[in-house]
């Protein structure tokens, strides 16, 4: 009797026998990255004012703008209607690679795990399948988060390479992966599955086209943006631009000073909305800040900055931006995976890919 071949060489065998040109003249992965791209650029452009607000809720000074309305009061007033978009660009540069790594490892372990047994994908196999496709976007997504959140959160509004070279460095831009790395593979793991079977109740209800692929799409990341946003959270803390993350001590006093107090030593604008006061005591001298033990421990790891979230603000910091997120989330993947599916239909159809 033969005996099969372990479970990850017949993986790695599958993934690696997929067809490399397609029925048409161009290669089957410049088809797939194009697709990929293009589904994630557009729906990332539609809700990336969400994306901001979300992002500058989760912030340290998240509480101070009162919910919703006060933060997208504080952008308008900082930047105008297109203070929404600041960061935009690095978005679009980076979530056509990062979508195409989410969409496509998906799909093709999807395929392999499915091979591997028999043509069957059980529910555990979908949820492996998505958690891959997450864990391995993050070479992508660290980077373009630590970029995006430093823009969305930099009180000197700096341009992407000066943040880069004057405050991230190089070895900054994979500052927070675990915590990204945690966010994504679950995101994914909820994600994909859900998707799969909502888009075949759609279908059987008579709804296969784009609306019904959008509505399973909606649905699908609803619940997989909210349970992640205490990973996001975490991921944002550790990420975010000028230390207000890390606790300071005035040494004449002993008392922890605030991100805002530093930046205001500092003779920076505080990142707050704008009729609300958060700075407390008055600033302390900047001679006499210095670098409180909490901050090194939490640079240490995601860890660190959770229990230091708990102690500090309680459970409920960690759903900060939950709601904007789900309203980011639902729409952008309600377009990413509709459009996927339809431009891979598409490509079929025209004989660029292969069923």
């Amino acid at each position: 009797m033969r005996r099969r071949p372990p479970l990850l060489l017949s993986l790695t065998l599958s993934l690696l026998c997929r067809p490399a040109v397609s029925l048409g003249s161009l290669p089957v992965l410049a088809v797939e990255v194009a697709i990929g791209a293009s589904a994630g650029a557009v729906g990332a452009l539609a809700v990336y004012p969400l994306d901001y607000t979300k992002t500058l809720l989760q912030t340290v000074e998240g509480s101070s703008y009162g919910g919703f309305v006060g933060a997208t009061r504080a952008i308008l007033e900082r930047g105008g209607p297109l203070g929404f978009y600041r960061g935009v660009g690095t978005q679009l540069v980076g979530v056509a690679p990062e979508k195409t790594i989410k969409l496509l490892v998906n799909d093709a372990m999807r395929a392999a795990i499915a091979g591997v047994l028999g043509g069957s994908l059980p529910l555990a196999g979908e949820v492996a399948a998505g958690m891959t496709a997450g864990v391995c976007q993050v070479v992508v997504t660290n980077p373009l988060e630590v970029v995006k959140v430093g823009l969305q959160t930099d009180p000197l509004q700096r341009s992407p390479v000066q943040l880069i070279v004057e405050e991230i460095g190089l070895a900054g831009l994979y500052r927070g992966a675990p915590a990204c790395m945690l966010r994504d593979a679950s995101f994914s793991g909820i994600l994909f599955p859900i998707y799969s079977h909502a888009k075949e109740v759609m279908a059987a209800a008579g709804h296969n086209g784009p609306a019904g692929l959008a509505i399973a799409g909606l649905l699908a990341a609803a619940p997989a943006a909210f349970l992640t946003t205490p990973a996001d959270v975490v991921k944002t803390r550790i990420q975010q631009i000028d230390g207000s993350s890390c606790a300071l001590e005035d040494r004449g006093s002993a008392r922890k000073v605030t991100g805002n107090e530093r930046r205001a030593s500092a003779g920076f604008e505080p990142i707050r909305a704008p009729w609300v006061s958060v700075m407390g005591a008055p600033a302390a001298d900047a001679s006499n800040l210095v670098l409180h033990d909490e901050c090194v421990a939490q640079r240490a790891g995601p860890l660190q900055v959770a229990r230091s979230i708990l102690e500090n603000e309680g459970p409920a910091a960690f759903y900060a931006g939950a709601l904007e997120r789900v309203l980011r989330s639902s729409p952008q993947f309600a377009v990413t995976l509709a459009l996927f599916d339809v431009l891979k239909r598409l490509a079929i159809d025209n004989g660029l890919l292969i069923s």
